[in-house]
């Protein structure tokens, strides 16, 4: 990702948000999906309409990056107590091929994968990987969610979750 690295601190400070509000995804993100508005279809056969679809294209992958940056940030703020410094999106990998199970899920949730990424990120030093899809909820509506690749990350993301938002 050499000139597309993105560093990120592990806890969202309010400046950081701030600096951070109009981030824009590295071209290996999502970078084999459409993801037009099934609504702007239409749209595209005028061609004075192609550079605004083209905006909003722009506008929901920016968007669904920085959704799942966040989110990855809320795992990664368990360990900054031992890792201080930022953490660094070193890589992202594009998974191919189907989903095992989960596929009658996303269909009953009217959900469909878009794309589904591996995020290498960078920890003190220590490579931390991420599992991060990509969904078209209904027509026009787009999700993220994250999962960690390991034990050790989902017991953070648990205790994130659990013990930080509940208690």
């Amino acid at each position: 990702m050499d000139d597309d690295t993105i560093s990120f601190p592990a806890y969202r400070s309010e400046e950081w948000i701030e600096r951070n509000r109009k981030i824009i995804a590295p071209k290996q993100f999502m970078s084999n999906v459409d993801i037009t508005p099934k609504f702007m279809i239409n749209a595209l056969k005028i061609d004075a309409n192609r550079v605004k679809v083209q905006l909003v294209r722009d506008d929901i992958k920016n968007s669904l990056f920085k959704q799942s940056l966040m989110q990855v940030q809320n795992v990664e703020v368990v360990s900054h107590r031992w890792c201080k410094k930022d953490r660094v999106l070193k890589k992202i990998y594009t998974i191919h091929g189907r989903l095992k199970f989960g596929g009658i899920f996303h269909k009953l949730m009217d959900r469909e994968v878009l794309e589904r990424e591996i995020w290498e990120i960078d920890r003190c030093g220590e490579t931390i990987s991420y599992n991060i899809t990509v969904y078209k909820e209904g027509e026009d509506g787009f999700s993220s969610t994250i999962r960690p690749r390991s034990l050790r990350g989902l017991y953070e993301m648990l205790k994130f979750y659990y013990l930080y938002i509940i208690l």
